[in-house]
């Protein structure tokens, strides 16, 4: 459905008097119930006037208008500066007289950009008198379907005047434009004459920021925007109308940035919701491209700098950049604006707009649930308008997002079913139970539809990851290692952990993107982390040992205060841990920032320096706001053939020595077990800033997940006693296996392909083939029981038509989807 509204700005016009207001109402409605408050916006942008020789100077009418009027029933010309109408004889249908402008187009096009637009205009009749008259915009000829137009046919395009001239002023928002268009006055209804000049149609923003357009005047920089960095890095100057800042010295993207800081009133104006990010920018013509970070979000207030916007990569021609962005809360500091040190080319920026989306939400999805094996599997109706769907899960019932943890989105182009499982950290903590989830359909915009609530009671399965006590020769060795600045080999390493142990991995077949693409392939970035603790020794020591496939190092410079503070913009690698368990291991910490004591929360930095010195950080956002390297801690490396290797000891004791009301860690020992959040990422820079991060934890991909402990997962520490390893038990000496589906080969293929897999335990295998409609189309295995270890299956489509089809391998308690293509 399109609305086609009239709205009328009270704060700077007079306003005119409807007839109608029915589908204005009914619009104000749907937003109250769609945001369940009112936003008004509190600034505006002003585009250009499109209209030509509306000011009517002179004393005949321009060319730009055209005239329709009987023979005998009016005059209608410019004199006296205006346009008029004169000797009028009233007729039954106000258009038997009009003038109006036949858009060319240009006019058309700027009207083509769509959102709010006002025509504004003088006008007035003969004194102590009324006149009534009509505004047209809308297409000329075809159906004439205009603007300003209600579903009684007339209505906010009517207008009433008197004897005084006075500006008035038209609102409107354009969704649609036309090959044939005209704007234009219809006047025959009554006798009375008709005075009008100063013809303005325009675009006008509604916008959060003040001073959208930068440039004041012709050449000064609006005071609501601020330059920050020293000003050695980088000159702000006014260039024909925009900002251009030049000058600018490389190192990391935010040295330089140009920002608004918002004021308590834009600050209390923004709630959770989507909002549309727009703004004019280019490079220099010598530079071809450029890329910026764009900064929408957290001010720094409790040191988490929480941002909602991507990085955007500038052409050298001036165009609009359009972002969708969905803001989740508001803080007492926020800013907008660009971070674009990350080279020295130059930056021309023009006419930011940021508003909130105010649209008709999707209808909320339709949603079939069953679960097998431990698997629960959603089955998504799909609905009008819908791009994608947000699945949510928690242990308890919940009716809004917020309730739940974010696992998942479905594309609408694709197979509308979603699958989830339910890992324990530990076997101990396996049990049955009820599952929660909630999906939300979004549109392209992010406009969210309700949320729609299901469950079911289901099982679970066992995690392959923990982290161990370690044996006190283990952690002897260790440490005398670190002591000596001698690496171990990898062989030795994977000795001081439990046989078969699994480290926890990022790599192709588990990879959260935070920022960036996330890399090419393994061989540019991936990784594998050994993490285990001890209590033998004194201090509490945990041991994180990575090896780290990366095919271009940039490491950090060490200077500065705390040169490892800074050094998350290069290759290095990233944790975190808390000094708590959940009250739930499924739904994970409750904490969306860090806290500290009872249940402190801490991240981790590690990785060389360019001067191959290496480092171990830590940092909490509150208290004494550590952010330091860790006392009584080293990490020791090695860059090898395809990355480098880490190993580093930490000192968990130091934290409370320094945020002194946070508790120590308790690692359990023996038989006991306990949980603990945690996530490890790494951080890939291969030129001059970070090119990207990925991080292990599924529950993250917000870019936020660093100084947001709800966005890890749940692990279990697991003493020394209460280890279990998940093997295959048909051959002790064999290297553990684990649950893999494999992309099949040939692929593309025709007509048949090979599916390999692999299974941690003997399972009961389902393997079946979709069609991209979500159509099952063949079961090639079905319940089957198989035994451990690797498995190939041939699949032959000949009787299937060309396309992209989906693969899905069930077992137990591990569910993956992949795609291949039947090229015929």
């Amino acid at each position: 459905m399109r609305f086609l509204i009239a709205n009328f700005n009270e704060q700077r016009f007079n306003m005119i008097k409807a007839t109608n207001k029915n589908v204005a109402s009914l619009f104000v409605m749907l937003l109250m119930m769609s945001f369940g408050i009112s936003v008004s916006a509190q600034n505006t942008i002003i585009g250009e006037n499109i209209v030509v020789d509306g000011d009517f100077s002179g004393d005949t009418l321009s060319a730009a208008w055209t005239v329709e009027v009987p023979v005998g029933t009016a005059d209608i010309g410019a004199p006296s500066g205006e346009l008029s109408f004169t000797n009028l004889v009233g007729q039954s249908n106000p258009w038997e007289a009009q003038a109006f402008q036949v858009l060319s187009a240009d006019q058309i096009s700027a009207l083509a950009k769509g959102g709010n637009w006002e025509l504004t205009f003088d006008a007035r009749t003969t004194t102590d008198s009324t006149k009534n008259f009509h505004v047209f915009l809308g297409q000329n000829g075809g159906d004439w379907t205009r603007y300003w137009q209600t579903s009684g046919g007339e209505g906010d395009g009517d207008v009433e005047v008197d004897g005084e001239m006075t500006t008035y002023t038209l609102t409107t928002n354009i969704t649609q434009t036309w090959d044939a268009m005209k704007l234009g006055f219809e006047v025959a209804g009554d006798a009375q004459d008709l005075f009008i000049d100063n013809v303005v149609l325009r675009r006008v923003e509604d916008n959060l920021l003040y001073d959208g357009e930068i440039v004041i005047g012709e050449d000064s920089l609006s005071a609501a925007w601020n330059p920050v960095g020293d000003g050695s890095l980088a000159t702000y100057s006014a260039d024909n109308g925009e900002v251009k800042i030049s000058g600018i010295t490389a190192g990391n993207i935010f040295d330089v940035q140009f920002i608004q800081e918002l004021d308590t009133a834009q600050v209390d104006s923004i709630y959770a919701g989507p909002y549309e990010m727009f703004f004019d920018a280019r490079t220099s013509p010598t530079a071809e491209t450029k890329e910026i970070q764009v900064f929408f979000g957290n001010n720094g207030t409790g040191g988490d700098w929480t941002n909602w916007t991507p990085r955007v990569t500038l052409s050298d021609t001036m165009e609009t950049y359009s972002l969708n962005v969905t803001a989740t809360q508001n803080w007492p500091q926020m800013k907008i604006g660009f971070e674009v040190s990350q080279d020295t080319a130059s930056v021309w920026f023009d006419n930011v707009i940021v508003r909130r989306v105010r649209d008709v939400p999707p209808a909320a999805p339709t949603v079939g649930i069953s679960t097998a094996s431990g698997v629960v599997t959603l089955a998504i109706t799909p609905v009008q308008d819908a791009a994608t769907y947000n699945v949510y899960f928690a242990d308890s019932a919940f009716t809004t997002s917020e309730g739940g943890v974010l696992v998942g989105t479905v594309e609408a182009d694709g197979n509308l079913m979603f699958d989830h499982s339910t890992l324990a950290p530990h076997p101990t903590l396996v049990e049955d139970f009820m599952a929660h989830y909630g999906v939300v359909a979004l549109k392209d915009n992010g406009t969210a539809s309700a949320l729609t609530a299901v469950s079911i009671e289901t099982s679970m399965g066992v995690a392959p990851n923990f982290i161990p006590e370690l044996t006190p020769s283990a952690v002897g060795a260790i440490l005398t290692a670190v002591a000596g600045d001698q690496m171990p080999s990898s062989e030795d390493m994977a000795s001081y952990f439990p046989d078969g142990y699994q480290p926890f991995t990022i790599d192709a077949n588990r990879k959260t993107i935070e920022s960036g693409t996330g890399g090419d392939d393994d061989a540019d970035l991936s990784a594998k982390m050994w993490v285990g603790f001890d209590n033998s020794q004194p201090g509490d020591f945990m041991i994180f040992y990575a090896e780290i496939t990366d095919d271009i190092l940039v490491f950090a410079p060490n200077s500065g205060e705390n040169p490892g503070g800074a050094a998350w913009n290069f290759d290095t690698w990233e944790g975190g841990i808390a000094a708590y368990s959940p009250e739930s291991f499924i739904n994970g910490s409750d904490h969306m920032d860090f806290e500290t004591g009872a249940e402190p929360d801490y991240q981790l930095r590690a990785g060389y320096f360019s001067d191959q010195t290496l480092f171990i950080n830590a940092y909490t956002g509150s208290g004494n706001n550590f952010d330091q390297a860790v006392p009584n801690s080293s990490t020791i490396g090695e860059q090898t053939d395809t990355g480098y290797r880490l190993l580093t000891v930490l000192s968990t004791v130091e934290f409370s020595g320094i945020e002194t009301a946070n508790v120590d860690f308790d690692f359990p020992t023996g038989s006991e077990v306990s949980t603990m959040p945690f996530n490890f990422a790494i951080n890939d820079n291969d030129d001059q800033a970070r090119d990207t991060q990925v991080s292990w934890s599924s529950r993250a991909g917000q870019d936020d997940w660093w100084n947001t402990p709800a966005r890890w997962e749940t692990v279990a520490l697991v003493g020394l006693d209460a280890i279990v390893i998940t093997s295959n038990e048909e051959d002790d000496d064999a290297t553990p296996f684990t649950y893999s589906l494999e992309q099949n080969y040939p692929n593309p293929f025709n007509p048949s392909t090979n599916i390999e897999f692999t299974l941690a335990n003997s399972s009961n295998v389902t393997l079946e083939i979709y069609n991209m409609l979500g159509q099952r189309v063949a079961t090639l295995l079905d319940g089957d029981k198989m035994s451990a270890g690797a498995h190939k299956q041939l699949f032959d489509a000949s009787s299937l038509a060309s396309g992209m089809y989906l693969y899905k391998l069930t077992a137990d308690n591990f569910t993956q989807t992949r795609k291949m293509m039947l090229i015929k």
